[in-house]
Parts: structure tokens; sequence; C-alpha cells
């Protein structure tokens, strides 16, 4: 975690200057005027994913406010469903075992106000209006934290919820807030725009989630995975899985919703990102980008922008009902990248490796032994395979994750050892921790791992690298050097394109970081070794 100035420490984002933003803004949310009791739950899953203390009274507030509104089950059916589903969110992510009877009345309830063709829509309208791009959002939203819940969310529900966005999206690939859909409606809002694509992104991201990638048995590519590269299970491995949708086959393809979400991605790829409600468009962002693993340094570019907006008292500004709490609360979510703690946190955090994380991703979390202190741990590590220890994948990273900057800072040395381990599961393991310094001087280590001979020691490498020199995107380069060859390509080939891609993206590293490298760190030469193409 990271030293805070505030009462609790809050989680780290990994850039100073937002952990900076991040504090101030939690800060204000925790000493400004109470805010409206339908702000309480977003205010407090604000301060949740912040890593405030479950004590902490504006937090403990929003979720008794939550337990009481979800225990009567009387939201109404359209500004009180946003409330509903925030409220899941918020007692999911608290404590899904404790809160599970709570949240599952809740999504009953956001269940009973999907229409037959799957939307959902503002009665206000008639009811034959059209349907409301956002409220959808938020309704997936709520029921996708009653499936992490262990909550019963019939799979026909997201079948529909996706497949009306598929099948009504804009001719120009994005969509708008109010979708006609086959109902006669003519008034405004049926222009797309940056906001309403994003969150519809978001919940075709969820749907896909659930109903296609949750069941594959083969992991997915290195290229959508944060950490390292998984390998495919192999025959021992199989198990009939215990994931929600097992066994339920969706209503279209997995094309059609690849393509949907290719095509929202090409509308947005030539527009500037910009809403009149701008809080709001940073949170759909944030989850988009997540969820269907939105190319390019968005977090960063736009996370700058963000810190720009940002008042002395800690609050965001944001338009209309967005101002004060609510705007605040959308940007630390967008700054904590709350989405992508969401995932880890249900399917694992940090390195995937080979076949033994699956277990936890698929087949449910294995009891393993207790850790101990963090080098006692790494200690063990360097001398001896990660394979024999008596830990799970997940743990260690657990481990890594939460320690101090300062825990880390420490541990180096140890690190520097593990990268020169016999074991690439060791080796892919330091790089990563040894990115979590975010110690710059440690690039000049870090860019040995561009020439391991293991690809998932590669992949884990340049991750590092992109953390270590916030650059998100990586210059482009892909992740997978394999992923244009042919389906029946042999071994050599393989081969010899692994080959090729890590002298590029060896040679490509190696030159920036000659030209940012600070003098001292020269050791005397003017020139890095960079591969000659």
């Amino acid at each position: 975690m990271l030293a805070s100035t505030t009462e609790a420490a809050i989680k780290s984002t990994g850039v100073p200057e937002f952990d900076a933003a991040v504090e101030r803004a939690i800060g204000y949310l925790k000493t400004t005027s109470a805010p409206q009791e339908r702000e309480t739950s977003l205010v407090a899953y604000a301060l949740l994913k912040a890593g405030v203390e479950i004590t902490e009274p504006r937090l403990a507030e929003g979720i008794a406010d939550a337990v009481r509104r979800g225990t009567a089950s009387d939201y109404n059916q359209y500004d009180e469903s946003y409330l509903a589903a925030v409220d899941a969110m918020l007692l999911a992510d608290a404590n899904a075992k404790k809160y599970k009877s709570v949240i599952e009345k809740i999504a009953d309830k956001l269940t009973s106000y999907q229409r037959p063709d799957g939307s959902w829509h503002d009665p206000g309208l008639g009811d034959e209006g059209p349907t409301d791009a956002s409220l959808s959002q938020y309704c997936v939203l709520g029921l996708w934290a009653a499936v992490r819940a262990g909550c019963r969310v019939p799979p026909k529900t997201i079948d529909k919820a996706a497949t009306f966005m598929i099948d009504n999206k804009n001719q120009d690939g994005g969509w708008p807030y109010r979708i006609a859909g086959k109902r006669n409606y003519t008034g405004p809002g049926r222009d797309s725009t940056p906001s309403m694509t994003l969150a519809t992104l978001g919940t075709l991201g969820v749907a896909r989630l659930l109903l296609f990638e949750q069941n594959q048995r083969t992991p997915k590519a290195a290229s959508s995975l944060k950490f390292g590269v998984l390998e495919s299970l192999s025959d021992s491995e199989e198990a009939e899985k215990d994931t929600p949708y097992a066994g339920y086959s969706p209503k279209f393809r997995r094309t059609s919703i690849d393509d949907a979400i290719n095509g929202g991605l090409a509308w947005l790829a030539s527009r500037e990102l910009r809403s009149g409600h701008q809080m709001y468009l940073y949170y759909t962002l944030e989850r988009a980008a997540t969820l269907v693993e939105l190319e390019g340094d968005w977090y960063v570019t736009n996370g700058s922008k963000l810190v720009a907006q940002q008042h002395r008292d800690g609050h965001f500004d944001g338009a209309g009902e967005y101002a004060g709490a609510v705007g605040t609360s959308f940007a630390v979510l967008f700054f904590m990248r709350s989405t992508q703690a969401i995932l880890e946190d249900t399917y694992g955090k940090g390195i995937q490796i080979g076949g033994r994380d699956l277990e936890a991703m698929f087949y449910g979390k294995q009891t393993k032994a207790e850790l101990g202190p963090l080098d006692d741990l790494l200690a063990a590590m360097e001398g001896q395979n990660f394979a024999d220890l008596d830990v799970s994948t997940e743990d260690l990273v657990d481990k890594i994750q939460f320690a101090s900057k300062e825990e880390l800072v420490g541990q180096v040395d140890v690190l520097k050892s593990l990268v020169k381990s016999k074991d690439p599961s060791n080796r892919q393991i330091a790089y990563w921790a040894l990115s979590k310094t975010a110690d710059f001087s440690l690039v000049s280590i870090v860019l040995n791992g561009l020439d391991d001979p293991d690809l998932s020691v590669n992949v884990e490498a340049i991750l590092a690298l992109r953390y270590l020199a916030r650059r998100p995107n990586g210059f482009k380069l892909s992740l997978t050097p394999i992923k244009d060859l042919p389906p029946d390509a042999d071994d050599q080939a393989k081969s010899r394109a692994v080959q090729i891609w890590r002298r590029q993206v060896s040679k490509v590293w190696r030159s920036w970081y000659a030209g940012v490298r600070p003098y001292s760190e020269s050791g005397g030469q003017d020139e890095l070794s960079i591969p000659n193409d």
C-alpha cells in the first residue's frame, strides 16, 4: 500500500501523480457535507476501491444504506435502478458472502425490469419508449456483481441484454443514449456518442466474459492478459468447471459479439473522448478499456487530463448531478482501475503460470499453505523451483501486489538473483515484482528479460518495462509473436517467428532506453548492446 497522510493508507495506482490526486479526492469524500442518500453507495464504492478501511464512517454509512434498501427491495424502475446496481456492486465487493441474500434480492429486482427484448428503459417515456443504453449498462453491472457473489442470475438475462445491443448498434458502429430498436422513437439522443459507446462496450465486455470466456477450457492469448502468458490445459487437467454459466449456449456466436465490440472500438478510434458528463465518461472508459482491452495509453493520457481538472479541496467538477461527490467518486474509480481490480479479485491476480493458476481461475481456489513474510518466501524461491513450493500463484502475487514499495525495494537483491533462476516461473515472477518497485533504475535489469529463452518471461519483462517506463501501449509491439501464423504452422516456423519478434522488441526497447537513461547509469559506455536488423 501507499503511505498516505490520511487516516488510513490507500492503494497505489502506480503513478505518483495519480496517487496524490486520489488522496486529495478521498479527503474530500470523507469530509464533505453528507451527500444525498442516492449518492452514499457510490461514494462508499469509491472509498472501498481506494482501499479505505471498511470502518470509515462514510464507507460504513454507504454499506448500511445499501443493505437497508436492498433488504426492502423497493427500488423504482428507473433512477433507482441505477442505485440498485451500485448497491449490488458495493455489497459484492465489500463482503459477497455476508450480503449474498441482499444482493440476490437486488438482482431479482433488476431482472424483473428487463423487457422481453433484453433492454431496460425509462418508463417515463412510455412502455414502448426507447431503450436507455446507460441504464442497461448499470443493470448488467449490478447483475454481474450478483454473479460474482454466487447469486442466481439466469444466463438468458445476460444473453438477451447482449443480443439487443449487438442487433441495435448504429450504422456507424457506435451506440446512442436512446436506442429505438423495433420501437417507433424519433426523439433526441439517437446519435452515437463516446460515453454511450463506451458504456455499451462495457455491457458487451461483461456478457462476453460471462457467456464465453469463463466457459472456455483453453485460456486466452497473452495479448489479452495483464501478466504473462498462459499455457493450454493438458488432458490430465481437464475437469468439470465450477462456473456459473457452464454448459449454456448463447443465442449468438462469439464472432458476433467480437464484431460488435470491434466496430465500437473503430468508431471511437477517430473521435475525441468528450461528453457533457465528462466524469461519467471517464468511468465508462475505465470499464470498457479493461473489459474489451482498449489499445493505447488511455490510462495515463486521460488520467493526466483528469488530474488537471481537480480542485484544491480535492473534488472534481461534473455537469449537473455529476458535480461534487458523484463526479469525484467517478474520478476515483477511474484512477483506481476499479474494473481491473474486479477481474483480478475474481479470476486471480498477476502472473498466470502454466496450468497451475488456471485451477483458481476456472475450477475454484485450492487450499495451500499460508504464506509467511515476503522475505522468507522470496528466499525460499531463490533455492528451489516455484512449482515445488506449497503456495499458490495467487497467494504469491497477492503478497507482492499489496506489499509496500519500501518492502519491495528492500528485496531487490533477492529479485535480481531470481532473474537468474533456472526455473522460468521464478524469472517471470521476479520481473513482475521488480516492476512493482516503480524504480526506473531497474530498467537495465528488466531489459535482460527480453533475451530470455522462455516466451512467458519475455512477455512479463515487456509488461514490466511498460510499467516502469509509463508506456502502457509498449510502442504497440505485439505480445503474441505467432498470432499471424497459419493454424497448421509447424514448430520450426513458430520458433523462427518468436526469434524475429524477440529481436525486434529487444531492439526497440533498448534503443528507447539508450536515449532516456541517466548518464550515471551508462557504465562508461556510449552505446547499449542493441540488436542489429
